[in-house]
């Protein structure tokens, strides 16, 4: 079936500006285009359609992989195609292309505007003006810049300028702009602000802007701009609008920069009078600007105090907070002053201005309250009644006072005996109350509890945090917090929860608790955070307890969450330590029932490995090294595990001196059997030593001598942290010299070497070089000379095996150059004299190519080469090796996911010995069951340091069920990190099918060069998980 073709009809009138628009009477250029069919496989539902063919652009000279896929691409469509390419091809309508202004040189822009300036054509001025600020002003060079100063102040300068206001100002608004983006120097600024002066344009909202730019960067003397500061003093008095504003901003900017202090103090009385100004911009700049003089000067004039208290329920929101933060100042610097001026009491000035910040709490703007609930927690000194009226929305009694000065509720209050001397001492106490003045407004009080029930979260996280702050010194108003921060584990936003345990953890050590607050408490551990599980195991490890049954009902629950949350098991078994060591004397009421003996019958031996029966073990080991009698309730078993656990964890089992002294073993238990950093380095050292010696052993032999330093380093592969990373590190360090040495064994004896020993050399090499912290830089420079030799015989090999494969040959000389040059500048190393003389073969070798030039030279050129180790490494303790424990998914599960759609897999992974640097690298490999693969960045808001060196990273990984999937199949996670090509062995990236073999710890791509990472529980392995994927097409209606 033919295409049915419509004739386009042309609008009636077409005008000049249409974007549609078509030269008339003007001949084609070349053959329409021509419609081809486009061919396509037919199913059920689809049709054959018609595309227009369009020739596409050829790639830039130089690039192999470009030029590659042009010829497959054209090879492809030749028989079908080949009018269409021959073809001139088709320019593009007027329409889709944008005509770009040529631009000519800033130079002669400027002279046109002098000249235009010199003939007062205020027309072609604004117009060359309009063309600097759209086109030219971002793209100025630094000495363009400068160039354009010196023009504005010639014209300046000149008399062709004075009273043409609107051309002076824009031009002093690009002054301005250049000064803010260049570093102009001070000569300059004083220069061009002189040849201003001269003009008659005062009173102008650009001279302003510019005087207050130059005096914030410090280019202009405050002495210079007298006549400025005098003009702008009566522009904030007489004008209206824009100019009041940019004088405003003068003024502070004066205020700040100036020197005499006689001056300073009567400039900030008159700013004061503008802070109540009609103008709310202008109160907001003046109170902005005199809150940073304020904390500057590090004082605050004190008769102004009950101004900046009023302007606490401004209308304009940015002046109430700054106003909330001068008033904290003066709660700072006039902590013991008293004040009585407008108010019935004298108050200490502390706590006024504590009862105005809370006040603030019931702002109707969010920012202000946010800003209330930060400020309260810096009132460290107020008095303790105030605090607790912060809790109660109900006005205390001990905050009332009566006309005769007489506070109820402390001495001489109506709940004492009247002693017959005073005229009305027993009158009831509830007349006195209402004859009883407040001495805090009724709006203040309560105010954590109205910031902690706030609807936003910027409100009551701020919240939490001054509540923690203020209840850390004060014993009894943090046991009145106690009830208010457990209720906020319930919150739905996870940062108010970690924060509300991270505030009450301080403060439980001050009170005790009770069941039903603990219960309260123990809803956090069903949170789906861990960082709020491990908070809460933190809290409930310093927390106090009153009865038997909270320790009891506490262990039941953290067994519990062992068991839902497997990744928190040391967590919990420290809480529980903690816990056994504070609650000694609870503890012996409940051993019977923990360990569910029976006075007659004895109980079967649990094992050790049962996490229950751990963290009960824990929990009575503990309690029994703090309480002696203990010991006896103990079953016998226990006295056995016991001298397992001091020396498997020291850390969660305090030493008990009764079972020590039962012991008859002569080694030392209660000491830590770790051994000192002599001990590791001299016992890896020697092995190190041994390695260097095979470099010098029997080629014939060498081999098996590698063989067996291998084998015999095996057995410090898994024990203790400080041996296996050590220990690790030399293995991997003995494997790469061991295969270095068959590679140039076998060019030595004039065999080819086989590729995979090859492949194997340099991903070992690159393996230590990115896996590894605290290698010493005298074996990276080594290793770098490794991968160099490797590089070049995978290059020879290559050439020997296909004379075509010099272009790449060439090319992959020039990037282990750069990358040699490049990795010995930031070791800091000086290379050796047979790196040296490699390096300038690769110098002449990168050229383009020279006759001759072919795979036979290997022998000659690797003849002089000697990869030896024979570089010094002392301390192997700080040598760490980055590794990564994956916690979910630790089994395969079942992920139900829509064809088509990328669906999220939660992922939870804990990443050891990282850095910044490595954390911005690292990735996740999805590998599909049709061998494709696909690298996801998780953001960086799911990395969270929970240590030095260790990050948490809890994710979902984005996972995509291809079409044509129709049952279970399965999806690997390889976790590594992905470096980029520049950093990387070119060999990886110029052949990834045909010499290598896929591996599963190394891969390339147009990306980088991504290294799987060592699983933390087996370093011998990758860390590797997978997934299985069930796919489900979704059915539309009709």
């Amino acid at each position: 079936m033919q295409p049915r073709v419509q004739k386009r009809k042309l609008p009636p009138t077409v005008t000049t500006k249409d974007p549609r628009r078509r030269a008339q009477n003007q001949p084609p250029s070349e053959p329409p285009t021509k419609i081809v069919p486009l061919s396509v496989p037919r199913s059920s539902g689809s049709l054959s359609g018609f595309k227009r063919e369009v020739k596409p652009e050829m790639p830039a000279s130089g690039s192999g992989e470009g030029r590659s896929q042009w010829e497959g691409f054209g090879a492809s469509r030749a028989s079908s195609s080949t009018d269409v390419f021959s073809s001139t091809s088709r320019p593009k309508s007027e329409w889709k292309t944008e005509e770009k202004p040529q631009l000519s040189l800033f130079t002669a822009v400027l002279t046109e505007l002098r000249v235009a300036a010199g003939c007062q054509d205020v027309s072609s001025m604004l117009e060359i003006i309009a063309r600097i600020n759209s086109i030219y002003l971002n793209r100025l060079q630094h000495r363009e810049a400068m160039e354009a100063i010196s023009v504005f102040s010639e014209i300046f300068s000149g008399k062709t300028i004075r009273g043409l206001l609107s051309v002076g100002a824009e031009l002093i608004q690009i002054a301005r702009t250049i000064f803010i983006k260049f570093d102009m120097t001070r000569a300059v600024a004083e220069k061009f602000f002189a040849s201003v002066s001269n003009v008659s344009i005062r009173e102008c909202y650009s001279l302003y802007s510019l005087v207050e730019t130059l005096l914030i960067s410090k280019k202009l003397p405050v002495d210079q701009i007298t006549h400025v500061f005098e003009e702008a003093k009566l522009s904030l008095v007489k004008e209206e609008g824009k100019l009041r504003l940019g004088a405003a901003k003068l003024l502070i900017a004066y205020l700040q920069r100036c020197d005499d202090k006689s001056e300073k103090s009567s400039l900030c009385t008159y700013l004061l009078d503008y802070c109540g100004d009609r103008n709310g911009v202008i109160r907001r700049i003046i109170i902005e600007g005199l809150e940073v003089f304020f904390n500057a000067e590090k004082m605050v004039p004190l008769d102004a105090y009950d101004l900046f208290t009023q302007l606490t329920e401004d209308s304009d929101k940015f002046v109430r907070l700054a106003s909330l933060r001068i008033v904290r100042l003066y709660a700072e610097h006039y902590k013991a002053n008293e004040i009585s001026q407008n108010r019935n009491f004298p108050l200490r000035m502390i706590d006024d201005a504590f009862t105005v910040v809370c006040h603030a709490m019931n702002d109707l703007d969010i920012e202000v309250r946010a800003e209330a609930a930060k400020v309260l927690g810096t009132f460290e000194n107020v008095s303790d009644k105030f605090l607790f009226q912060t809790l109660d929305k109900k006005i205390m009694r001990n905050m009332k006072r009566l006309s005769d000065g007489r506070i109820l509720g402390g001495t001489g209050g109506g709940n004492e005996w009247s002693t017959g001397k005073t005229l009305g001492e027993d009158i009831p106490a509830e007349a006195e109350e209402d004859d009883a003045q407040s001495i805090i407004p009724t709006g203040a009080c309560g105010a954590f509890v109205t910031a902690l029930e706030d609807e936003f979260q910027a409100v009551r996280l701020p919240a939490v945090y001054s509540l923690g702050r203020l209840a850390a010194n004060r014993p009894a108003f943090a046991n009145a917090c106690i009830d208010h921060l457990a209720d906020m584990f319930n919150d739905e936003i996870a940062n108010v929860r970690i924060s509300a345990i991270r505030a009450l953890t301080p403060l439980v050590s001050h009170g005790i608790l009770d069941l039903e607050q603990l219960k309260t408490l123990l809803t956090g551990l069903d949170d789906a955070s861990q960082d709020s599980r491990v908070a809460l195991h933190e809290l409930l490890g310093k927390a106090n307890f009153t009865h038997t049954d909270c320790v009891r009902d506490l262990l039941l629950r953290l067994i519990d969450s062992v068991k839902r949350f497997e990744e928190d098991k040391m967590h919990v078994f420290k809480c529980i330590s903690n816990v056994g060591l504070r609650h000694a004397h609870l503890v012996g009421d409940i051993v019977g029932e923990v360990f569910r003996l029976h006075p007659i019958l004895q109980r079967v031996e649990q094992p050790i490995t049962d996490d229950d029966y751990l963290a009960k073990l824990i929990l009575c080991l503990n309690a029994a090294s703090r309480s002696a009698p203990l010991v006896a309730l103990l079953p016998d078993h226990v006295r056995k595990h016991y001298r397992f656990l001091r020396i498997a964890m020291p850390h969660l089992v305090m030493p008990v001196t009764e079972l020590d002294e039962e012991r008859t073993s002569t080694i030392d238990l209660t000491t830590s059997l770790r051994l000192p950093d002599a001990d590791i380095n001299t016992i890896i050292g020697r092995e190190y030593e041994r390695l260097k010696s095979l470099q010098h052993a029997d080629l014939a032999s060498r081999g098996e001598e590698y063989k067996r330093f291998l084998n015999s380093l095996e057995f410090f592969l898994n024990v203790e942290p400080e041996y296996a990373n050590a220990s690790n590190y030399l293995y991997v360090l003995g494997s790469v010299t061991f295969v270095v040495h068959k590679v140039m064994k076998a060019i030595r004896t004039g065999v080819v070497p086989v590729s995979l020993d090859i492949q194997e050399a340099i991903e070992k090499i690159t393996f230590l070089q990115r896996c590894f912290k605290g290698v010493d830089k005298a074996v990276l420079a080594f290793l770098l000379e490794c991968s160099i030799h490797m590089s070049v015989v995978y290059a020879f090999v290559q050439l020997s095996n296909d004379p075509k494969f010099m272009p790449n040959a060439v090319a992959l000389f020039g990037d282990e150059l750069r990358r040699a040059n490049k990795r010995l500048v930031e070791l800091d190393v000086e290379p050796s004299p047979a790196l040296r003389s490699f390096l300038r073969f690769l110098v002449e070798a990168s050229k383009p190519k020279k006759p001759g030039f072919t795979g036979t030279f290997s022998i000659d050129i690797f003849a002089q080469s000697d990869l030896s180790l024979s570089v010094e490494q002392r301390c192997f303790r700080s040598i760490a090796i980055k590794s990564i424990k994956i916690v979910q998914p630790r089994e395969v599960k079942k992920h139900t996911m829509i064809i088509g759609l990328p669906s999220g897999v939660p992922v939870n992974c804990i990443l050891n010995n990282f850095t910044d640097e490595d954390i911005a690298n690292f990735r996740v490999k999805i590998k599909y069951v049709d061998d494709t693969s696909a690298y996801f960045l998780p953001p960086k808001s799911d990395f969270t340091k929970i240590a030095d060196n260790q990050w948490r990273v809890i994710t979902h990984v984005l996972v995509l069920a291809m079409e044509g999937l129709a049952s279970l199949s399965d999806v690997h996670f390889t976790f590594g990190l992905l470096h980029p090509r520049s950093t990387s062995p070119a060999p990886m990236f110029y052949d990834r099918c045909t010499a290598f073999t896929p591996s599963i710890r190394m891969s390339a791509n147009a990306q980088g060069l991504f290294v799987a990472l060592p699983n933390t529980d087996d370093l011998k392995n990758p860390a590797t998980c997978a997934v299985q994927i069930e796919p489900k097409q979704v059915r539309t209606a009709g």
